[in-house]
């Protein structure tokens, strides 16, 4: 099924559901657009995801940034049409 997470735009952390690693998570609405994830293991900031949606609602662009050792990936999710 994969790992589950509920949690409110408030930046407390919130531990995901089903995860061996036992991750926690933190999130904050940015703007209307945006929504940062904070993703924390052994009691350090392990990544930061960013979601941004683009203003047609039509694509979210997406950033993860490494705190070990830097790396940043980004990738584009697209809405499938109806």
């Amino acid at each position: 099924m994969g790992e589950k997470l509920e949690a409110k735009f408030d930046g407390k952390l919130y531990e995901m559901e089903d995860d061996p690693g036992h991750t926690m998570v933190s999130v904050k609405l940015i703007n209307a657009y945006t929504v940062e994830q904070t993703n924390v293991s052994d009691g350090k900031i392990a990544f930061i995801v960013t979601l941004e949606v683009t203003p047609d609602g039509k694509s979210i662009h997406a950033t993860s940034r490494s705190k070990e050792g830097g790396n940043v990936k980004t990738w584009t999710l697209h809405k499938q049409s109806e």
